[in-house]
C-alpha cells in the first residue's frame, strides 16, 4: 500500500489522517514530495553585537549596501565580508529591550527606525554614516514606502507624545524634508479610529496599516485628504510585528487566532485547521517581540522565525515554512537573531589579498554567491552574529503518518515490511495500539535491508509510521507498506 507523504496537518486528529502529524526539518516542494532544510552558512564576519534588524538596497549605480542595526550600532556590510561602523556621530544608539530596528527604501535613500532615536536615514553610495532624518520628522515604532511617501506608525514627538494610533507620513517625494502638516507638501497625519495600536505597516502602491485588532488600507487620494483609510477587517488584527512579510501583493502575518494572508483588499486564513493550533502551543507567547519573517519568492516561501516554548537559548530556535504554492507548512529548528535579505558586493582578484593573503584561507570558496556583485543572500543572522545562507548541510528530517486501521477495524493487520521512498541514510519506526484509549508505542527503529525494505513483525489495530531521514537527501515522498490481515480481534 502506497501511503504518499500528504500536507502536515498537526490541528487535525492523527486517527485518519491522510496527511502528517510530523514534518520537522524540511521543506514542502511544489510537488508532492519534501525536500531538506539546511543548516547556516556563514557568509561574513562578525556583527560587533547581537543583530536587531537588517535590509539592504542599491545606490544609483546599482552598487548594493547592507545594513543590520544592534542596540547601540548601525554597520554596513563590506565586499570582503566585514562590517564597518556607519552609526550617527551623535552617539550610540539606545535601542529599548522590546524595540527593534526596522528599515525602509526611499529610492537610494535607507530610513531606520527604533522608536528610541530620531529617524535614520543614509543616501547609499554619497553619505559614510547615518544622519537624523528630516525636519520635525517624529520617532515612530514603524515605516514603509507607500507610493510617494515615507509613511511611519506608532509615533512619538515632543507635541503629542507617544501616539500608538498615529500613522504619520512624510512631505510628497521628501521623506528627508519638512514634515510640518502642510497642504502644499502633503504631509499629514491620521489617527486610526478603531484597532488599537498600529503593530506593522506594508508599502506599495497602496498601504496596509496592521493593527492590532483590525487591518486598514491606506489609498491615496491627493489633497486635502491625502490619504483615505478604509477598514478591510474590523476583528481581525497582527499578534506580532516580526511576523509581517510581504512579497508584491501577497502579504502574510500572525494574528491572536493563526496566519493570514491578505492582499490588501481580502484577509484569508491559511493556517485554520492545519497549523495554528499547534504553533500556539508549540512558540513561547512571551518572545512574539523578537519574532522575525522573511518572503523567498525564488521558493515561494514564507519564513518565519521564533521562540520555542522549549528553546534553550534566548533568540529564536525555530522556523515555520508555507509554501505559498503548494499551500503546506513545515516547521524546522534552527537557531537565528533575525531573518534578513541582504546584497552583497564584488572583488577583483586583487581585491582577494585584502580579505586573505592565501586562497586557502578564504572564508568561502571562489564560487561561492559571497564574491558576485549583488548577489541576493535569503538567511539569516546566525547566532556568531555572522551572514549566513540556508545553504549548509540537510538536517535531519522527521516524518510522521497518520494512523490508520490497516484491517478495517474488524481484524487486526500485521506491517511485514515498510520501503521508504526518499533518498539518504533512512530509518522506519512502526507506532501501534489496539484501542484509541491506549498509548501509542513505538517499536524499534529500522533500516532498509538489501531490497530496499524495512522488516517488521507489527500485529496490532491500529498503525503510524515514523521516517527519520539523514545524510546526504534531497527528496522524501512516502512509504509503500506490506501487511497481511490477521485474525486477532
Amino acid at each position: 500500500m502506497l501511503v504518499p507523504f500528504g500536507e502536515w496537518q498537526p490541528d487535525q486528529a492523527a486517527f485518519g489522517l491522510q496527511g502528517l502529524t510530523t514534518a520537522l526539518n524540511c521543506v514542502a516542494a511544489a510537488g508532492a514530495h519534501y525536500e531538506p532544510w539546511r543548516t547556516l552558512e556563514p557568509v561574513s564576519e562578525a556583527l560587533t553585537a547581537t543583530c536587531l534588524g537588517a535590509a539592504s538596497g542599491k545606490d544609483n549605480d546599482g552598487i548594493g549596501y547592507s545594513f543590520a542595526g544592534s542596540a547601540a550600532a548601525i554597520e554596513s556590510l563590506q565586499s570582503d565580508g566585514t562590517w564597518d561602523d556607519v552609526t550617527n556621530t551623535g552617539g550610540a544608539y539606545t535601542t529599548g529591550a522590546d524595540d527593534r530596528w526596522r528599515f525602509a527604501l526611499f529610492g537610494t535613500l535607507m530610513v531606520a527606525t527604533n522608536f528610541a532615536d530620531p529617524i535614520q536615514k543614509i543616501e547609499m553610495g554619497v553619505d559614510t554614516e547615518f544622519e537624523d532624518l528630516g525636519t520635525g520628522a517624529p520617532m515612530a515604532r514603524y515605516a514603509a514606502v507607500v507610493r510617494d511617501f515615507l509613511v511611519v506608525g506608532f509615533t512619538e514627538d515632543g507635541v503629542d507624545g507617544v501616539v500608538r494610533n498615529r500613522v504619520r507620513w512624510s512631505p510628497i517625494a521628501n521623506p528627508d524634508g519638512d514634515w510640518a502638516i502642510s497642504a502644499t507638501t502633503q504631509a499629514d497625519f491620521q489617527d486610526v479610529a478603531t484597532g488599537g495600536g498600529v503593530v506593522g505597516i506594508v508599502g506599495g502602491e497602496f498601504g496596509i496599516v496592521l493593527m492590532e485588532g483590525a487591518l486598514y488600507r491606506m489609498t491615496y487620494a491627493g489633497p486635502p485628504v491625502v490619504f483615505q483609510f478604509d477598514e478591510i477587517a474590523p476583528s481581525r488584527g497582527c499578534a506580532a510585528a516580526g511576523s509581517i512579510a510581504t512579497d508584491g501583493r501577497l502579504t502574510i502575518f500572525l494574528s491572536e487566532d493563526g496566519f493570514y494572508s491578505t492582499d490588501g483588499a481580502q484577509v484569508a486564513p491559511i493556517g485554520a485547521g492545519k497549523v495554528d493550533r499547534w504553533f500556539a502551543d508549540d512558540a513561547d507567547p512571551g518572545a512574539y517581540g523578537q519574532m522575525s519573517s522573511l518572503m523567498d519568492p525564488t521558493r515561494q516561501l514564507y519564513i518565519l522565525a521564533y521562540r520555542s516554548a522549549s528553546a534553550t537559548t534566548a533568540l529564536n530556535d525555530s522556523l515555520m515554512l508555507y509554501n505559498w504554492v503548494a499551500q503546506r507548512w513545515t516547521v524546522a529548528r534552527v537557531v537565528t537573531e533575525t531573518l534578513c535579505s541582504m546584497l552583497s558586493a564584488s572583488l577583483t582578484l586583487e581585491d582577494l589579498d585584502d580579505v586573505s593573503a592565501s586562497l586557502d584561507d578564504l572564508p568561502a570558496s571562489l564560487d561561492s554567491r559571497q564574491w558576485i556583485s549583488n548577489a541576493r543572500y535569503r538567511g539569516a543572522i546566525d547566532s556568531d552574529h555572522k551572514l549566513a545562507t540556508f545553504t549548509g548541510d540537510p538536517l535531519e528530517a522527521v516524518f510522521e503518518t497518520g494512523e490508520a486501521a490497516l484491517g478495517n477495524m474488524v481484524r487486526r493487520a500485521q506491517v511485514q515490511t515498510v520501503r521508504p521512498i526518499a533518498d539518504g541514510t533512512r530509518t522506519v519506526a512502526l507506532g501501534t495500539r489496539d484501542d484509541q484509549a491506549d498509548a501509542v508505542t513505538w517499536g524499534t527503529a529500522r533500516s532498509p535491508a538489501r531490497d530496499g525494505n524495512c522488516g517488521f513483525r507489527g500485529d496490532a489495530r491500529f498503525h503510524r509510521a515514523r521516517m527519520t531521514v539523514s545524510g546526504d537527501w534531497s527528496q522524501a515522498q512516502g512509504m509503500d507498506i506490506a501487511f497481511v490481515e490477521t485474525s486477532g480481534t
